[in-house]
């Protein structure tokens, strides 16, 4: 090969690096009640909507308990594994004022295989069927304040359903139907 070819074959080699793309803002990654989940960033705890949470999934856990119980197909050690799952299930409600994606985001660089679907709810509709179920105790003030908005949420699970991370903002208050304004992180987890 001519000198001047290895010459400039050398230097387009070596041309500048390119430059790196970037990750997004960087936070410190807070351990939150839930193993391997941390608090989103600039994130709390919501005490009050967790223990709301948990009321609930209390319900739904004693309803599956049940429908376990009088299920004829599964043997007596399927059902014990079932219960056992049932009986570690956590559950922790956070909040931050950090935007859907940058949560989003964050979880995906922080927690294996994280990897969200993302869609959009009527927050009107989602409201009125609550409140029909007896989910949600709200008036017609509350639905017309939701009138014509719409939520956003991002969701993931993992490993047949042992934890399971929805990030939504336009979430419902479910002791009064009110918008909460912030970026609301429900996780449920269902052992290690």
């Amino acid at each position: 090969m001519p000198a001047a070819v290895a010459s400039i074959l050398a230097f387009l080699l070596a041309g500048a690096a390119p430059t790196p793309t970037p990750a997004g803002p960087t936070y410190a990654v807070v351990p939150s009640p839930i193993a391997g989940v941390p608090l989103p960033p600039e994130g709390a705890i919501d005490p009050d909507l967790t223990q709301v949470r948990k009321q609930q999934a209390e319900a739904e856990r004693q309803q599956a308990l049940a429908q376990l119980d009088a299920d004829r197909s599964l043997s007596g050690k399927e059902k014990a594994a079932f219960r056992g799952k049932l009986l570690q299930m956590k559950v922790a409600v956070m909040t931050t004022s950090r935007p859907l994606e940058e949560v989003a985001a964050f979880y995906e660089r922080t927690v294996p295989r994280a990897e969200f679907v993302f869609g959009a709810r009527d927050l009107q509709a989602d409201l009125e069927e609550a409140i029909r179920a007896g989910a949600i105790h709200a008036g017609p003030e509350q639905v017309r304040a939701a009138a014509g908005k719409t939520g956003r949420s991002a969701r993931w699970t993992r490993e047949a359903e042992r934890l399971s991370i929805a990030i939504e903002d336009g979430f419902l208050d479910p002791r009064d139907g009110r918008i909460v304004t912030k970026t609301v992180v429900l996780v449920t987890s269902f052992g290690n």
